[in-house]
């Protein structure tokens, strides 16, 4: 005689909500629904411009963001789970014909409610001050930049 005895497992799996976005090009349609845009960015027919291209006007100090509306998570505080992702995305830094061209751009992650402010110029990319590059309170973000000026304090 066989027994059977029915077991009924509960498998209890952590809520996790993928986040994946793909955006190929980029419209008008897509300020502020897809992307956030910031300080003097703006998008053009070309794509996002993180700053003027205006040969016409002055272009020092001006910062601008392009950030996707979505936060991005990098960990559950409950279960303490790690998230990882993968990014790929291309770019042109265009000098108009300039010998002399700055500052750069970056790819980062910072706080949600992180922005732009007038006091960020260039030399700090629109992430830190120029001025406060280094003073880990006032800047929290993680950052690849592409920098096209050396400032005093770049490595050499």
């Amino acid at each position: 005689m066989t027994i059977y005895f029915p077991f009924i497992f509960f498998l209890i799996l952590p809520s996790v909500s993928g986040l994946y976005f793909n955006l190929s090009t980029i419209g008008t349609d897509d300020a502020n629904r897809s992307i956030n845009i910031t300080g003097d960015a703006y998008i053009s027919s070309e794509g996002i411009q993180v700053t003027p291209n205006e040969r016409n006007m002055a272009l020092g100090g001006k910062t601008g963001r392009a950030t996707y509306v979505q936060p991005l998570h990098l960990w559950d505080e409950t279960s303490g789970n790690l998230a990882d992702f993968t990014t790929h995305f291309s770019f042109v830094i265009d000098s108009s014909g300039n010998y002399s061209y700055a500052d750069g751009l970056a790819f980062f992650l910072a706080p949600i409610n992180s922005s732009v402010t007038s006091n960020k110029g260039g030399s700090g990319l629109g992430l830190a001050s120029g001025n406060r590059t280094s003073n880990s309170s006032d800047n929290q973000f993680v950052a690849v930049e592409f920098d096209t000026y050396p400032n005093g304090w770049d490595p050499r």
